[in-house]
């Protein structure tokens, strides 16, 4: 399985709805992993020095983001038309 097919799974298995994540903790220890291939590989056209920095910066915040916080937060509210809820919000499923 190449990284892609395996960032597609990730993305399949455990982000069903847009802002919204479900699962155990592989696909951040899979961005961590991405983020130090990213820092040690030459630079290239497709990704210059400082565009190369700045998007494995990015993906190892986002890695490290599970590791600082104690609990998940809350899933976070996606609006629906035709929600029963006044504001057209419900709780991610």
């Amino acid at each position: 399985m190449t990284r892609s097919d395996k960032a597609a799974e990730y993305i399949m298995n455990h982000c069903r709805f847009m802002g919204s994540y479900s699962g155990d903790g592989s696909p951040y220890r899979f961005l961590a992993r991405l983020a130090e291939e990213m820092v040690a590989a030459p630079h290239t056209v497709l990704f210059p020095e400082r565009y190369k920095e700045h998007v494995a910066y990015a993906l190892g915040m986002i890695a490290r983001q599970a590791s600082l916080s104690r609990r998940r937060p809350s899933p976070p509210c996606i609006w629906r038309p035709g929600s029963s809820s006044s504001s057209g919000c419900c709780p991610a499923s």
